[in-house]
């Protein structure tokens, strides 16, 4: 009676299958070259997601030997105003980090560096004094960044994200918009594409922002109108003066707690043009506010409107610099902080 068994074995046709797996690579290498050079012709540059993975890989490479460390806090003004090029070109014995979060206040972060007695360095904070303001903290805190930090900074899953973020910022095809999910998108909304984005993330995640290749009148009126809004939700007429110099005086035990550590901290206010500047100051005149910062917090404070090579720039949006200045305001940056004795003179 024949067998009705299958052979457990599955037969392979005889073929050069080294040669034919050895070609497909090489096409599919030469295809992505050929995406990755059309693409930077239309003008896309590589840029990685700011994740708080991200965050938390640098908020773990703070510490180095000697207090060598400088560590740059804040919002998107300190994400995108200062290079760490010029920064590292200053201070090549220096570990540099970028721990500044987009549209968040930065007191958390200070707070955790002051709390960890194996960080010593000098702390750069930019502040708003928006920042100080009562119910702004709980919405604009970067808490969360920090908790993901201790709870995560040695998973498996943090190395896996970091390594697609490294990818990213080496190729401009990987991008999010060519991806397939938001072509597809695209196609059933019926919506075009916008083009390169103005907006570059770094791995070291520093940004660039490029106002050439946007509408920047659309993009002042909206950061203005943004910037409306969030006053009239958070920020009162006539803000509590008293209330505003207790959250300063807060500050002075992180403050204290850096320096006895042999580090440093100063707070500093970056640029803002326009009608930007005018509701910042209609709400938080700087003779009742900002001028008592330093002696609230007993550290330095630097204001750009008191320093001639800071107090220059024009913020395109109102609120930031181009890409274009922010060599030559780092560089001014810099010198006021060595001025201060914030920073060492560079060798």
């Amino acid at each position: 009676m024949p067998s009705s068994t299958l052979p457990s074995e599955r037969i392979v046709p005889e073929g050069p299958w080294g040669l034919t797996l050895i070609t497909a690579l090489v096409l599919t290498a030469v295809s992505a070259m050929g995406a990755e050079a059309f693409v930077r012709e239309l003008g896309y540059r590589p840029s990685v997601a700011d994740t708080r993975a991200l965050w938390s890989y640098h908020r773990g490479r703070v510490y180095a030997e000697d207090g060598k460390s400088i560590v740059l806090l804040g919002a998107s003004r300190m994400q995108a105003g200062v290079s760490l090029e010029v920064f590292r070109d200053h201070y090549p014995d220096y570990r540099i980090t970028q721990l500044a979060v987009s549209a968040t206040s930065p007191l958390a972060t200070l707070k955790d560096l002051a709390d960890d007695e194996e960080f010593v360095g000098i702390v750069l904070c930019s502040l708003s004094p928006s920042a100080l303001q009562a119910g702004v903290e709980p919405d604009h805190s970067q808490e969360r960044h920090v908790a993901e930090y201790w709870e995560h900074r040695r998973s498996w899953n943090l190395i896996a994200r970091l390594r697609l973020q490294f990818i990213d910022s080496r190729f401009a095809i990987a991008r999010p918009q060519f991806r397939l999910r938001p072509q597809i998108r695209q196609l059933l909304m019926g919506t075009e594409s916008a083009g390169p984005d103005f907006m570059v993330t770094k791995f070291d995640r520093s940004q660039q922002l490029d106002f050439q290749k946007i509408d920047i009148e659309k993009q002042r009126a909206r950061r203005v109108g943004g910037t409306v809004q969030f006053f009239e939700k958070y920020i009162p007429d006539t803000p509590d003066r008293e209330a505003w110099m207790e959250a300063a005086r807060a500050l002075k035990p992180s403050v204290e707690k850096l320096r006895n550590r042999g580090g440093r901290v100063v707070f500093i206010r970056f640029p803002e043009t326009g009608e930007h500047w005018r509701l910042s100051e209609s709400h938080y005149p700087r003779t009742q506010f900002w001028d008592h910062l330093a002696e609230s917090t007993g550290t330095p404070t630097i204001h750009f409107r008191d320093v001639p090579g800071l107090a220059h720039f024009e913020c395109p949006d109102t609120s930031h610099l181009d890409y274009r200045d922010t060599d030559a305001f780092t560089n001014a940056l810099i010198d006021e902080c060595v001025g201060q004795n914030v920073l060492p003179k560079p060798e």
